[in-house]
């Protein structure tokens, strides 16, 4: 562990839990990864200790931390909208134990130093692993020259297009999901 952040893990087998946006082998549609791999591939999650996204897989074979960036979680579903942190009775909905899901970190959370292993001994001072903005359209949205601690809005447009506003707390009543 560095400074409280993560779980510490020796040797980390990721489960890819998101998926091409185009769907999986099994011709699953993106947004199912994560049934798909208990359903297609039980005898795998049963073996893995830690349940990673790509990118967060990434960081943690940089850092030697396993954490999950909130950006990149959220695109899971399984983030509850209210606390930012898993929601534990969708992950055991789903047959999972929340304790094998990653703790939730903001973007730009420092993780420590580059594992020694993978930099040349030359390297005298290690650089440091920070949790990027995983999300790509989170990214995007971070990157707005927006000022001040009012609300904004804004639109996204790329492969698909978001039309949005950055708030302080999420919209959760029953209005916004009319």
């Amino acid at each position: 562990r560095h400074g409280g952040v993560g779980m510490a893990v020796p040797a980390v087998h990721a489960i890819a839990v998101q998926r091409v946006m185009d769907g999986d082998r099994a011709g699953h549609q993106a947004g199912e990864g994560r049934q798909v791999e208990v359903d297609i591939e039980p005898e795998l999650v049963a073996r893995t200790a830690t349940r990673l996204l790509l990118a967060d897989y990434f960081l943690c074979r940089l850092s030697g931390l396993a954490i999950a960036e909130r950006t990149i979680a959220s695109s899971t579903q399984l983030v509850d909208a209210a606390s930012g942190l898993w929601a534990k009775d969708l992950i055991h909905a789903l047959g999972d134990e929340p304790a094998r899901w990653a703790p939730i970190v903001a973007p730009g959370t420092v993780l420590g130093p580059v594992q020694r292993e993978l930099v040349p001994h030359s390297v005298r001072e290690l650089p440091r692993v920070i949790a990027s903005c995983s999300h790509d359209t989170a990214a995007a949205v971070a990157a707005v020259p927006a000022i001040g601690a009012e609300p904004w809005a804004y639109i996204s447009s790329g492969t698909w297009s978001l039309v949005g506003a950055e708030l302080h707390a999420p919209v959760l009543t029953d209005a916004a999901r009319d």
